[in-house]
């Protein structure tokens, strides 16, 4: 029965062996590394969408009457923007009197109007304004900036006014009598 005993025993530790033996080898593994990489896209800004671009109060005369600039400046895109500036220049009017009654006269010009306006900067001999923030103003998408067309100015946007009038020349602006002036205003 000792051998029995003996031979059982071996059977045992032959078997543990056997199991610690494989459960050694389920334990060994390689090491190794690996990465991926995936893409976003990013959005674009859209163009300031500048529309109704008017002025408005009545007939300007050499050196009396204003009419007031208006435009409506909105962010078509899809997410915030930054506007940093507005500019509005006085372009060269037409419908000018330049072949008829006074066609020996100086001719009339952007020059014989200028633009004014608290909080614009002036320049070009007063036919450029120019509103910049030091900081872009961020506008959400779909708000206006200086327009009533959403109800009036969005979220604390409202610009100073801006107004247009006729400068008074030392010299005959004849020409101009009938002109249509015309403004620009851009948004970047």
């Amino acid at each position: 029965m000792k051998r029995f005993r003996t031979k059982k025993v071996m059977t045992v530790v032959l078997a543990g062996a056997i199991v610690l033996g494989g459960a050694g080898a389920a334990l060994a593994y390689f090491t190794s590394t690996g990465s991926g990489s995936g893409t976003g896209s990013v959005g674009t800004a859209s163009n300031w969408a500048v529309t109704n671009v008017a002025t408005s109060g009545g007939a300007l005369y050499p050196g009396t009457g204003s009419n007031a600039v208006s435009a409506d400046v909105q962010n078509p895109g899809s997410a915030n923007q930054g506007l940093s500036a507005l500019t509005v220049t006085v372009d060269a009017p037409t419908n000018t009197d330049s072949s008829g009654n006074y066609s020996g006269e100086a001719a009339c010009t952007a020059a014989d109007f200028a633009l004014s306006g608290t909080g614009w900067v002036i320049s070009n001999g007063g036919d450029t304004a120019t509103y910049s923030n030091a900081t872009p103003v961020d506008i959400a998408a779909g708000d206006y900036v200086i327009s009533d067309a959403d109800g009036g100015a969005t979220a604390g946007n409202a610009l100073p006014s801006l107004t247009l009038t006729m400068n008074d020349l030392s010299h005959a602006q004849d020409q101009c009598q009938g002109a249509t002036t015309n403004v620009t205003v851009a948004a970047s």
